[in-house]
């Protein structure tokens, strides 16, 4: 992760926002379930990704908190994933979402709102959770 950030840095956009996601939760909620005695010990979650000693500025935005642009809003997800996580999540949200929680890009649109999920392009061949076959025929990459 620290690599791809590094090459955002380098692209010459002075400012970069890093939307949480459930990977990054990750930590925080394994110690408040397993190691509540480690909390406060623990770099906050840009000090790990190395985000404060970049050229640009970087704006970390926490898991699950939104974060608006005009009247657009990104999530990392609302809950909802798989085949038809697009309008799954136009039915939690209701207005204008973008998304990347799932592996797959997709488009929603109902009456005045849209949803779009945007896919993530990692490498799917190092996941061992998602069957190899499957993942070749749905990854957005």
């Amino acid at each position: 992760c620290r690599r791809l950030i590094r090459r955002f840095d380098r692209a010459g956009v002075r400012k970069h926002t890093y939307l949480g996601g459930n990977h990054e939760h990750r930590l925080a909620r394994y110690v408040a379930r397993r190691a509540p005695e480690l909390s406060g010990s623990i770099a906050s979650m840009p000090q790990l990704l190395g985000l404060d000693s970049l050229d640009s500025k970087w704006f970390y935005i926490p898991y699950r908190v939104p974060y608006r642009v005009g009247d657009c809003t990104f999530l990392h997800d609302v809950g909802r994933c798989g085949v038809s996580a697009a309008r799954a999540s136009a039915a939690t949200h209701r207005g204008k979402l973008i998304f990347g929680h799932s592996h797959r890009a997709q488009l929603y649109t109902e009456g005045d709102y849209w949803t779009m999920n945007i896919g993530w392009g990692g490498d799917y061949g190092s996941i061992d959770y998602y069957p190899k076959q499957q993942a070749e025929f749905e990854w957005q990459c």
